[in-house]
């Protein structure tokens, strides 16, 4: 998709974007702040990282566990 947006339409928007992004994902990355950036492994930061919600985890959730009385 990409490269259809860029070579054939020459758009380049979406070429920057995706390359900042990937910079932005690393930087976020737990285990990048942790060896990297030298923070300590406390709070959010400690083993074992808990996962995300996922796409649709927040609408997901409400419904698949409804309240027993």
């Amino acid at each position: 998709m990409m490269a259809f947006l860029h070579l054939y339409l020459k758009y380049t928007q979406p070429l920057f974007v995706q390359a900042i992004m990937a910079f932005k994902s690393l930087y976020e990355a737990k285990t990048v702040k942790i060896h990297v950036l030298g923070q300590k492994p406390d709070g959010d930061l400690k083993r074992p990282f808990k996962s995300g919600a996922g796409l649709f985890g927040g609408v997901y959730y409400p419904f698949a566990f409804p309240r027993c009385r």
